[in-house]
C-alpha cells in the first residue's frame, strides 16, 4: 500500500510515533528524516508504503486524527460475510414473494449503498470525496463495474464531476482485484471507460485474468486505451511454464513472474500502424491501420485522418509500429509510401510460412533497404523463382490495389518546451548546471557547438553523460552517435533537446575585422521516444565496401532535408514557448527527484560544484538549503562553500536568475578556449613535436 499524509516537521514526527504505538514496534532511521517501522518506509513527506494494512489506516485516523490525502491498497479489502439465512428477519411483501425491500442506511444527500448494482465480481471500488450542493464534505463509493446511471448520479451530486471549480471530486481511495493495474493507468481517467474496462475483465475467466496480470506484468500496456484492447484480445495470449523443460525462450515471449507470456501473431496482419492525427475539430485521436488492406479501407482511412484534405490544420503523423516478423521491421525504409507499404503487405501476405522464413533470411543476406527491392524479393519468392515484372515505381502497383491520395508517413517528434531565438553556448552550459552534475562534459560540447559544422543539433543527458552530436550523425544507422540515441532508456533523469541555430552575430575586432560573435537559435525539449521513432524510421543505411561504411550522397541530403523540416514543425509548433527560468525549471525536476527534493516553482536546484563556480565567477547569490531553511550566499562566502559536501543542498531563485546568467555567459567561453587549448596539445603529442 501507499498512503499520504503529507505531512513534515513536528507532524512527521507526530505520525511516525503514532505507527510506532499501534503496531509496538521501534523506529528505525533510515537516512535524513526517514524512517522504518515494524516494515513499513515513511518518508519525509509522510508517504507510508508496504504490505496492505487496513486496521492501520483506520486507527490512525480514529484514533491519532492523521487523515490520508490519498490512499492506495494492493489488493481489495476482504468485507465481512454476510449473515446467516435463518437471521434474516423478512417484511410481509418479501415473504409473500412481491420483491426485495432495502433498508440501506442512506447517504448525506439520499444515495444509498444498494443503489450500485450487487455483483460478486468487482474490479474496481473507489471512494470519492466530493463537496455537495450545501458546500458540505460528502463520500460515496462505487464498485465497477455499475450500472452507467450510478456514475451519472455521482456526477450530479459532485456538481458536474469537478466542472465547478468551487466544488471538489476526487478518489480518496482506490483498490483493484488486478494487481498494479492503477501503476498503468493515467492520472485522470474517465469513469465511463474505467466502467468499461471493469466489465472486459469481469468477463475474463480465471485463466485469463492470470494472463491479463502477466501482461500488465510487462509494462508494454500504459493508459486506458491499451488496457482495454488487452482484456478484448487476451485470447491472443497464453503462459507457458518458465522451467528448464519449456521451449519457449525470451526471443518468443515475455518472462513473467507467472511464466512466459506469448502472443499468438494474427498471419493476416503484416503490419500494424497507429497513426495520432487531428479531426475537423482539432482534436487529437489515434486512428490503426492493419496491412494489408483492401483499396476502399485504404481510401476511406486516408479520408478520416484527413489526407488530402485543404485544411491545413489538421495534423499526421504514425505513432507506432508493429511487424509480424522483428527481423523484416529492421529493414524497413523510412518515409514509406502508404501504397508500397500495403503492396509489401500483400505480396508477404501469399507467402507461405516456409517462404516467409526464407524472405526474412534472404533479406539479412542481401541487405536489402529499399522498398523496390523488398517488394520484388517477396514476388520472386512466391514464385517460386519463375520471376514477376520487377517493381520500379508507384506507376507499377495495379490501379485496384492504389489509394486514391499519396502521402508519406509524417514522424515528426513535438515541441515539449521551446526556448525562441536565444543565445545558444551560455543556455547550454546552464542545462548541463541543473540536469546534474554534468560540468565536466560541457566544455567539449561547447567546443563541438561553437565548431559550426551543422546547424541541427542534439544533447541527450542521462546516466551515461552528456552527450553532444550534430543531428544528422545520429541519422546514419550503424554510427557510434546513431547507436547512443538508440539505446538511451527514458526515464526522470533523461533528457533529450534538439537545437537549431538561426543566425550568427558578427562584430568588429581591434583592427575593425568582423568577428564571429554569439550564435543565435532554438533550443527544444524533445520527448526520447518520439525522437528515437523518427531515427527509426529516417535513419539513412550505409553499404559497405572493402570492409568501411559507405553512405550515398543522396543519403546526406535526404537527412538534411529531414532535420529541416523537423526544425520548422518545431517552430510552428503549438507547445508554449518559454523564458530561459521557465525552461531549465521545466527539466530541473528529474534532478530534484534524484536528491530526493519536492520540485518548488520560482527555485532551481544545482549541484555543490556549480555553486561554487557561480559564487567564483558572478555576483549573483545563491541559498544554501538545510532543514527546510535557506540562507543566502554571495561571493564573501566562497570559503564556506568550498568546505560543503556532495549532499549540501544549494538552489537560485527567480529572482537572481541575472547571476546564474551572467555566470553562464562568462564560463562558455573560457571551457571552450581551454577545450581547444587541449585538443591542440594532444595533436601536437601525437605528431611527435616538442611542447
Amino acid at each position: 500500500m501507499k498512503v499520504n499524509y503529507n505531512v513534515s516537521g513536528a507532524e512527521l514526527d507526530s505520525l511516525v510515533a503514532a505507527i510506532s504505538e499501534e503496531l509496538n514496534a521501534p523506529i528505525n532511521h533510515i537516512g535524513k528524516k526517514s524512517y522504518e517501522v515494524g516494515g513499513y518506509n515513511i518518508d519525509k513527506s509522510g508517504m507510508v508504503t508496504g504490505v496492505d494494512n487496513w486496521e492501520l489506516i483506520a486507527d490512525l485516523s480514529g484514533l491519532h486524527s492523521f487523515k490520508a490525502i490519498s490512499v492506495k491498497y494492493d489488493t481489495l479489502q476482504e468485507t465481512e460475510e454476510p449473515p446467516p439465512f435463518e437471521s434474516l428477519r423478512l417484511s410481509e411483501r418479501e415473504e409473500l414473494g412481491l420483491g426485495r425491500e432495502r433498508h440501506d442506511h442512506p447517504g448525506e444527500d439520499g444515495m444509498l449503498a444498494s443503489d450500485v448494482p450487487e455483483s460478486a465480481d468487482v474490479i474496481f471500488r473507489e471512494n470519492y470525496v466530493y463537496t455537495n450542493a450545501d458546500g458540505n464534505r460528502a463520500t460515496e463509493t462505487i464498485e465497477y463495474p455499475t450500472g452507467a446511471e450510478n456514475i451519472s448520479k455521482l456526477m450530479a451530486l459532485a456538481g458536474g464531476g469537478g466542472n465547478d471549480k468551487n466544488r471538489v471530486f476526487y478518489a480518496e481511495t482506490w483498490e483493484s482485484a488486478i494487481p498494479r493495474i492503477y501503476d498503468f493507468l493515467p492520472e485522470n481517467y474517465n469513469l465511463d471507460e474505467l466502467n468499461h474496462l471493469a466489465r472486459q475483465i469481469q468477463s475474463l475467466n480465471d485463466n485469463e485474468r492470470k494472463v491479463y496480470t502477466a501482461a500488465i506484468e510487462t509494462k508494454r500496456y500504459w493508459g486506458m486505451d491499451k488496457l482495454i484492447n488487452l482484456a478484448a484480445n487476451i485470447v491472443n495470449f497464453h503462459l507457458e511454464p518458465a522451467d528448464k523443460q519449456s521451449n519457449v525462450q525470451d526471443s518468443d515471449g515475455i518472462l513473467t513472474s507467472k511464466g512466459y507470456l506469448v502472443e499468438q501473431k494474427n498471419n493476416d496482419v503484416i503490419f500494424s500502424v497507429t497513426f495520432a492525427c487531428t479531426d475537423a475539430n482539432g482534436e487529437w485521436r489515434d486512428e490503426t491501420l492493419d496491412y494489408p488492406a483492401p483499396k476502399e479501407t485504404l481510401d476511406k482511412f486516408l479520408s478520416d485522418v484527413g489526407i488530402g484534405s485543404d485544411d491545413k490544420n489538421r495534423r499526421f503523423y504514425c505513432k507506432a509500429f508493429d511487424c509480424y516478423d522483428p527481423k523484416v521491421e529492421r529493414y524497413l525504409p523510412g518515409g514509406t509510401n502508404f501504397d508500397e507499404m500495403n503492396y509489401l503487405a500483400a505480396r508477404i501476405h501469399e507467402l507461405s510460412t516456409e517462404q516467409r522464413e526464407l524472405f526474412s533470411a534472404a533479406i539479412e543476406t542481401a541487405s536489402c533497404r529499399r522498398m523496390d527491392t523488398l517488394i520484388n524479393l517477396a514476388a520472386n519468392i512466391a514464385a517460386n523463382g519463375e520471376g514477376k515484372k520487377p517493381y520500379r515505381f508507384l506507376s507499377d502497383i495495379p490501379p485496384e490495389e492504389r489509394a486514391t491520395a499519396h502521402l508519406d508517413y509524417l514522424t515528426l517528434p513535438d515541441a515539449i518546451a521551446p526556448v525562441i531565438n536565444v543565445e545558444l553556448s551560455p543556455l547550454l552550459l546552464q542545462i548541463h548546471a541543473v540536469c546534474g552534475d554534468y560540468l565536466a562534459d560541457a566544455p567539449a560540447n561547447l567546443a563541438t557547438l561553437e565548431g559550426m559544422r551543422t546547424s541541427e543539433f542534439l544533447l541527450l543527458i542521462d546516466e551515461r553523460g552528456a552527450f553532444f552530436t550534430g543531428a544528422a550523425h545520429a541519422y546514419r544507422e550503424a554510427s557510434p552517435q546513431h547507436d547512443h540515441l538508440m539505446t538511451a532508456v527514458d526515464s526522470s533523469q533523461t533528457h533529450l533537446f534538439s537545437l537549431h541555430v538561426t543566425d550568427i552575430w558578427t562584430k568588429s575586432g581591434e583592427g575593425g575585422e568582423p568577428l564571429r560573435g554569439p550564435i543565435i537559435g532554438d533550443i527544444v525539449y524533445e520527448n526520447l521516444r518520439d525522437r528515437q521513432w523518427d531515427i527509426k524510421l529516417n535513419a539513412v543505411v550505409p553499404t559497405i565496401v572493402d570492409g568501411q561504411r559507405h553512405f550515398e550522397s543522396s543519403d546526406y541530403t535526404s537527412v538534411r532535408r529531414h532535420l529541416e523540416r523537423v526544425a520548422e514543425h518545431h517552430q510552428n509548433a503549438d507547445a508554449e514557448e518559454r523564458d530561459p527560468f521557465e525552461f531549465l525549471s521545466v527539466i530541473n525536476y528529474g534532478y530534484m527527484a534524484q536528491v530526493e527534493e519536492n520540485p518548488s516553482r520560482g527555485v532551481i536546484r544545482i549541484p555543490n560544484q556549480v555553486a561554487k563556480e557561480i559564487l567564483a565567477r558572478s555576483d549573483g547569490p545563491i541559498h544554501l538549503i538545510a532543514d527546510e531553511k535557506t540562507e543566502t550566499l554571495t561571493r564573501q562566502d566562497i570559503l564556506r562553500v568550498l568546505k560543503f559536501g556532495k549532499d549540501d543542498a544549494f538552489a537560485i531563485k527567480a529572482e537572481d536568475f541575472h547571476g546564474f546568467e551572467k555566470w553562464a555567459k562568462r564560463t562558455a567561453p573560457e571551457m571552450v578556449r581551454q577545450c581547444l587549448a587541449v585538443e591542440r596539445e594532444e595533436h601536437k603529442k601525437a605528431k611527435g613535436e616538442e611542447l
